[in-house]
Parts: C-alpha cells; sequence; structure tokens
C-alpha cells in the first residue's frame, strides 16, 4: 500500500462532507488540562487560553500537520505531526511533549518507518493504540502497542494485517480511552474495544467522517458531526440528544469533556480565496455556551 494512498484513506471520510473545511481535513484535536487550560490545533500552530483567559500561540510548525491532541492527568500535552514530502511521496511522522512549563521534545520519530500500534492515544500502563483501515471505506484494523510487549492486533483479520504497512500514525478517525476501554470512531460508527480485547458497536448511523469523539465521566459519548453542525451524545443506555449546534458557516470537528463542561473545536466552511477561522467553544454544565478564542488560518 503506498504512503499516498494511506493518507487519502484518513482524507476520504473528510471529502465526504459536502461542504468540507479547510484542506479537507481540518484539525480535530482539542484538549484541556486539570487546571483548566485548553489547548487546540489549527493544523499547523497548537495554541493555547491560559487560565486568564487569554490566547497564546504554543507552537508554529508551517506546512507539517498536527491533527490531533491528547493531554495526560499530570498535563504534558502530546501531538502527532505530519509532514509530506511530495518528491518521493513520503511521509516523516512524529509524536512531540510540551511539559507544562513549556519544554518541548520528541518522544517518537521523526521517522518514514512507523511500528504498528504506535499512536497518539495511550492508556495508564502505556500501551499505545492506532485505528486505521484496510481502504477506502474498507475495514477496520485496531493495534495496541504496550512497553515490552510485542504488537497485539485488537481488530483485523491476518490476511488484512500482512498487506497492511502503516504510515501515518494520525488515526483514521476520532479515538478516546475511558475506563480502560477504547473508542474509535470509522466511517458512520463508534466500536469499543474492552481491555479483555472483545469489540462491540457502540453507535451507528452517524456522520461518515472523520472528525472527533469523546467520554465523559457518566460513560456518555459524544460525536463530533461537522456536516450536521452539531455535537451528538448518547447516553451509556443508548439514548441521543443533540447538546450543542453550530451556526453557518461553523461547523465541530473536536470535542473535549472536563469537569462537566464540554470543549468544542470548531471551524468554517472551506471557501476558495477565504481565510478558514478556528474557534475553540466552552459549553458548562448548564449548557450555556461561551466562544473562548477564535483564530483565522493564513490564506496560503
Amino acid at each position: 500500500m503506498s504512503p499516498i494512498w494511506t493518507f487519502r484513506l484518513a482524507l476520504a471520510a473528510a471529502l465526504a462532507v459536502a461542504t468540507a473545511p479547510a484542506a479537507a481535513h481540518p484539525a480535530r484535536g482539542i484538549a484541556v488540562a486539570r487546571d483548566g487550560r485548553v489547548y487546540f490545533s489549527d493544523l499547523e500552530r497548537i495554541w493555547t487560553i491560559g487560565r486568564d483567559g487569554r490566547l497564546s500561540l504554543l507552537r508554529e510548525n508551517r506546512g507539517i500537520h498536527t491533527h490531533a491532541l491528547a493531554i495526560t492527568r499530570s498535563g504534558e500535552l502530546y501531538g502527532e505531526d505530519s509532514d509530506y514530502h511530495p518528491v518521493d511521496q513520503s511521509y516523516w511522522e512524529s509524536i512531540w511533549r510540551i511539559t507544562p512549563q513549556g519544554r518541548f521534545s520528541y518522544v517518537y520519530g521523526p521517522t518514514r518507518s512507523v511500528a504498528r500500534g504506535v499512536g497518539l492515544t495511550r492508556d495508564g500502563r502505556g500501551c499505545s493504540f492506532h485505528s486505521d483501515q484496510t481502504g477506502q471505506g474498507g475495514r477496520p484494523l485496531v493495534h495496541r502497542l504496550c512497553p515490552g510487549r510485542p504488537v497485539e492486533r485488537l481488530v483485523g483479520s491476518a490476511a488484512d494485517d500482512r498487506k497492511f504497512r502503516p504510515v501515518l500514525i494520525n488515526d483514521v478517525a476520532g479515538t478516546a480511552l475511558a475506563g480502560g476501554n477504547f473508542y474509535f470512531r470509522q466511517g458512520d460508527s463508534v466500536r469499543k474495544i474492552a481491555r479483555d480485547g472483545r469489540t462491540t458497536l457502540v453507535a451507528s448511523g452517524l456522520a461518515k467522517e472523520n472528525f472527533g469523539i469523546a467520554m465523559d465521566g457518566a460513560g456518555a459519548l459524544y460525536v463530533a458531526e461537522f456536516g450536521r453542525r452539531r455535537l451528538l451524545r448518547i447516553t451509556a443506555d443508548g439514548r441521543r440528544d443533540v447538546v450543542a449546534t453550530s451556526a453557518a458557516p461553523w461547523g465541530p470537528t473536536g470535542i473535549a469533556a472536563s469537569r462537566g463542561a464540554l470543549y468544542l473545536l470548531e471551524v468554517t466552511e472551506y471557501r476558495r480565496g477565504v481565510a478558514t477561522r478556528v474557534r475553540a467553544r466552552r459549553i458548562d454544565p448548564r449548557g450555556r455556551a461561551r466562544v473562548l478564542a477564535e483564530i483565522a488560518i493564513p490564506l496560503g
């Protein structure tokens, strides 16, 4: 499988949206630290909103894409970089870390040879998960890599695995960890992999997009649906509620849940020659929404 084809797989779900936002694959990365600091990606820049509400540029890496973010209980921010080289159609992939004090370091890569199971989503044991698929609209493949142990294939057949060559660290769509379970989005569905490796369907009939999901402390699943301009909540008993909507031209791409509040990453629809805008919005436990920050992505 060629690197450019694998990249198109991750892109395909976003392209299914008729009014796709900038570059057709905007960032879905938004994360909230325990002290209340908010981090989000506009694809090429990482921003932070301090406890005082001030917006600051944390990292800029023009031409290199950061789609997703993750944060630890101690406040360390993790992100993935994807650097495409058109000359040989290859990707240099990496995972980086920024401490609460602002110190930056690479924890994996940069490399053109991504190991199976290397991903941004990590559990308390240090095991990382990676969700991909065998082809455009194809069967899911999920791997887990734990320190000192061989990689495990959690979803997919051995035949599919033999043909698959990982290229991107970025998951094909949103992922989440909760209660030791790994949740991953693909196509119109979200599935759960339990600690014992059993996979179950959590929800289907969702927008066919590659955008974010999140879990809250009560076991509810949140799904960002850009094309439908809404944030959907699916409770543990299967009830569905629209908990937030986005007025045109905005649509949600990322979601984080923290201390009863929800944090939305929203992007405007793509329009040629018009700067795409990205914003972070907070929805408090009573459903009241407030824009925390809004920025424009420079043209070109």
